[in-house]
């Protein structure tokens, strides 16, 4: 009989930057007295830590699933993803003209309504995002510069990690904007205001227990932004539309507490306050497919992004400590859409449209189609 002494270590097995920091507080409990009864032994007097103990008895595929539970890097994906959805969602507002096509323009008083379909694809790592989102909006000339509107909108995502379900949220939005073009600029102002109900989809484990409750949280956004863009290069047959912006967006997302077997996770989810500055280009180029006017449209900007560019965490980890856990930064995110619009019946437009939004960790696909009608 040959016994040989295994190298490997609870850090060993840590599969991200954050299952290692779990791992190491983990093992940092090996010698701290336990509180609870001991399946091994007949007294909780002894010298290695609840955690610890019931840790290494898991299975492998056990504590592998430990560390992803209290990593918690499919929740930090999806605070990511859901920031990458506002900014969105903000440049689809901004991006929508009254009258493209000159339709009303001799109407002072039109009326249109508009409609914006958008399905998106992110990925973080390991971790996928899907979303799908329906804007309905609606606006009218206040006079001759200005326009005013509201907009509704619905949401609903699917995060995975590892091929997984993770999350599932939906979400309501409502925003007024205005738009105002004086001279040789035009002025777009917004505030929006997001509430998504989020729940967990593959439950929890913690040693050799384990929990299938989906956990149930609030998250809420709010953003208000401002975008001046240049006028004064364009012509019949071609708009350039430099411009630069700003906005700011809060988002909170509720604390949540859950029991695995004998063990409690406790996560305390820290509130965002981000700036995003913005500097870009909206080209457009007008034409005729036969009698069907048509224009080119497309949106490339680079965004800073300042403040809680990470989102932050804190985990109780089953009472054998407390850490604060980061997911992946978004600062320098770039932007760009391409598409087309077409004027298919009198007051009638219908538009297509790709979005990419690319970051050092991050990258986001995503179809937009649009229709307006004018009155």
């Amino acid at each position: 009989l040959t016994l040989k002494k295994s190298k490997n270590t609870i850090t060993s097995i840590a599969a991200s930057d954050n299952q290692k920091r779990v791992a190491q507080l983990i093992e940092s409990t090996a010698s701290r007295p336990a509180l609870l009864a001991s399946p091994f032994r007949s007294r909780p007097a002894v010298i290695t830590s609840d955690l610890y103990r019931h840790f290494i008895y898991a299975t492998p595929k056990e504590a592998s699933d430990t560390l992803k539970t209290f990593a918690n890097n499919a929740n930090l994906a999806q605070h990511n993803a859901f920031l990458l959805e506002n900014i969105l969602l903000k440049n689809a507002i901004i991006n929508h003209e009254f009258d493209p096509f000159s339709a009303k323009a001799i109407d002072a008083s039109g009326m249109k309504f508009w409609s914006n379909t958008m399905a998106n694809a992110m990925k973080f790592d390991d971790v996928k995002a899907n979303s799908f989102t329906q804007l309905f909006g609606f606006d009218g000339n206040v006079n001759d510069a200005f326009t005013l509107g509201g907009v509704l909108g619905a949401s609903s995502e699917k995060v995975k990690e590892d091929g997984d379900d993770a999350y599932k949220t939906k979400g309501t939005s409502i925003g007024i904007y205005g738009k105002s073009q004086i001279a040789s600029t035009k002025l777009d102002l917004g505030l929006i205001y997001t509430n998504a109900k989020r729940k967990t989809q593959n439950g929890a484990t913690i040693a050799s227990f384990y929990s299938n409750e989906h956990v149930k949280s609030k998250e809420k956004a709010l953003t208000a932004y401002a975008n001046l863009a240049l006028t004064a290069f364009n012509s019949a047959n071609f708009s350039l539309n430099p411009y630069v912006g700003a906005s700011y967006l809060r988002m909170k997302t509720d604390s949540t507490s859950q029991n695995v077997g004998i063990f409690r996770m406790d996560v305390d989810e820290k509130t965002r306050n981000l700036g995003v500055f913005s500097i870009g280009l909206n080209p457009s180029v007008p034409f005729s497919l036969g009698s069907t006017k048509m224009k080119f449209e497309a949106d490339l900007a680079y965004n800073r992004l300042v403040g809680d560019t990470r989102p932050n965490i804190g985990v109780n980890i089953a009472n054998a400590g407390y850490l604060e856990l980061e997911g992946k930064e978004v600062r320098d995110l770039g932007t760009a859409s391409l598409g087309v619009k077409a004027n298919v019946y009198k007051n009638i437009n219908l538009g297509l449209s790709y979005t990419g939004a690319f970051a050092k960790d991050v990258k986001s696909n995503s179809v937009n189609a649009k229709f307006e009608i004018l009155f």
